[in-house]
């Protein structure tokens, strides 16, 4: 009994392990951040890839590549206007993607366009 006790004690020194709290002090403020702006990220792309390409380009140009909206207007050789409403749009549906919230009801008062939620039109083709 006493060689067992023995060597359980010689396996614990071998074999420490800190608890999880522990952990947590480890990673701290600053890894927390980049882990937290990474699954962010990760879920914009997501939510980037089912919007209409349009909207997705002038968010790409004018919030990634840094681009005036003239200079997106002139890259896309479309309206200032155009660039205007279309950012616009692209923004509140990319809002909409990253924070959906049901109506009371369960039925969701900004249906998604081209797939989930959307109602089918009369003579609209699928």
């Amino acid at each position: 009994m006493r060689n067992l006790w023995i060597d359980e004690l010689r396996y614990r020194k071998r074999r420490r392990h800190d608890d999880l709290d522990t952990a947590a002090g480890v990673i701290g403020d600053e890894g927390q951040a980049v882990v937290d702006g990474r699954i962010t990220l990760a879920a914009v792309r997501v939510a980037m890839l089912d919007m209409p390409a349009d909207q997705r380009i002038l968010l790409m140009l004018v919030c990634v590549d840094g681009l005036s909206y003239r200079e997106a207007s002139e890259t896309l050789d479309i309206p200032l206007g155009t660039v205007m409403s279309r950012l616009s749009r692209a923004r509140q549906d990319l809002h909409q993607r990253m924070n959906p919230t049901p109506a009371p009801d369960g039925v969701s008062l900004f249906p998604l366009r081209g797939g989930v939620g959307r109602d089918k039109r009369p003579g609209e083709a699928r």
